[in-house]
């Protein structure tokens, strides 16, 4: 038996197609998000509506009711406000 005929009756295994493994993280509701904040579902959707924090509107622009969020962008915009050294005080500053 040749070389070749050996090769013909045994093929080398070509490689696996790459299967995509990537998982795409699920948008969670407002009850979810607050939860993950510590803060009111009221809250989390009053500063989604000023756009003091990162959400995505389901209803479009034009009447925004509906909001859904990624934990780890809130999660990134949580680190970023205590890297940054931002605090907000709630007491006002007394004068004189």
């Amino acid at each position: 038996m040749s070389q070749s005929e050996t090769a013909l009756d045994h093929p080398t295994p070509s490689p696996a197609p790459a299967i995509e493994t990537e998982r795409r993280e699920p948008f969670v509701d407002a009850k979810v998000a607050a939860a993950f904040l510590k803060i009111s579902p009221r809250t989390l959707l009053a500063m989604s509506r000023a756009g003091q924090i990162p959400a995505h509107p389901l209803d479009g622009e034009k009447c925004r009711k509906t909001w859904r969020f990624l934990l780890s962008e809130l999660d990134a915009w949580m680190r970023r406000g205590v890297e940054s050294g931002e605090s907000h005080s709630c007491r006002r500053k007394r004068a004189g």
